[in-house]
């Protein structure tokens, strides 16, 4: 309860900050438009910054984030910030099963940092 009331916390917070930060912040991230709308859903609640990486078994074509504790869809997730991962189901399953497990603000906010450009998306 603690991690999900911290976790909605820095959502709100960052996305408050980089609301007033968004004339310098147009110029950093990607795509500028996307990233205001991210924004205000993280703002609003619908959005988190910070996800898990969902995929879709050939098996029962849902996503494969049933053993997973409940978290509101991310912006990014921990697997888009590793660049030496190939895409494969199993290694988004480990990153999203390690995350979980391990979660906490700091592990949020490195991956929210190491993605921040692609924050727009």
């Amino acid at each position: 309860l603690s991690n999900r009331r911290n976790k909605r916390l820095f959502d709100f917070v960052t996305a408050i900050v980089l609301l007033a930060l968004s004339p310098l912040m147009l110029f950093i991230v990607k795509k500028p438009l996307g990233f205001i709308v991210n924004c205000l859903r993280v703002m609003v609640g619908n959005r988190s910054w910070v996800g898990y990486k969902t995929f879709v078994t050939e098996a029962d074509e849902k996503p494969g984030l049933k053993a997973l504790p409940l978290i509101r869809k991310g912006i990014t997730s921990a697997f888009d910030v590793q660049n030496s991962l190939e895409a494969s189901i199993e290694n988004m399953k480990r990153i999203n099963l390690v995350y979980s497990k391990d979660y906490s603000i700091w592990n949020d906010l490195t991956i929210f940092f190491k993605g921040f450009r692609q924050l727009g998306n």
